[in-house]
């Protein structure tokens, strides 16, 4: 009976909790199709995406490593237990070459890997689809909303999902030129 009191003691010591308005990095891991996993480029190596001024990378284990992951916070400043609704994060501007690497990225069907508190995150890079006329069109998510449940009597974070506003996707068009587009603004839901 003391065994299980002590195990159950120092399972509680070992869960962090936070408080409200500690920051919490949200990790960018990696980049990949989702049709194989095994192929992943780092995150943070794409220059498609906006990245953080600085990079600062994650202490890693072992199995981490192995398994390619090479995570840096992101541009995302998520707070712990603080709403955000629609934060400009970057504005980026795209030459022809990028917008190509994003259309076959998205053809692809490209997801991303985020990670917050430790828990993966997966979204999409973009929509492909052929229309009526058998055009063929790119949407870029531009929009992310994270939804973080957490525990309010320990400050622990138990689950995050990224969901997208559909409604806030850009058009790929075929283009000559370099162009400006507001890629990414974000919000964050605790509940």
């Amino acid at each position: 009976m003391k065994f299980i009191i002590v195990l159950i003691g120092t399972l509680l010591f070992l869960v962090q909790g936070y408080l409200k308005g500690d920051m919490v990095p949200l990790y960018a891991n990696k980049v990949g199709p989702y049709d194989n996993p095994d192929e992943s480029y780092p995150f943070d190596k794409q220059t498609v995406f906006c990245q953080p001024e600085e990079r600062n990378a994650k202490v890693q284990h072992l199995g981490e490593n192995l398994e390619g992951d090479s995570k840096t916070v992101s541009i995302f400043q998520l707070k712990f237990n603080m709403q955000v609704k629609n934060k400009d994060a970057c504005e980026k501007q795209y030459t022809p070459q990028d917008i190509q690497r994003l259309k076959e990225m998205i053809q692809r069907n490209f997801y991303y890997e985020f990670e917050y508190d430790d828990i993966p995150i997966h979204g999409f890079v973009g929509k492909y689809q052929l229309d009526l006329s058998g055009k063929e069109r790119y949407y870029l998510f531009t929009h992310y909303q994270f939804i973080i449940l957490y525990n309010p009597n320990s400050g622990v974070v138990i689950f995050a999902n990224l969901t997208r506003d559909l409604d806030s996707v850009v058009i790929l068009e075929d283009t000559e030129m370099t162009v400006n587009i507001s890629i990414v603004y974000y919000g964050c839901l605790w509940m």
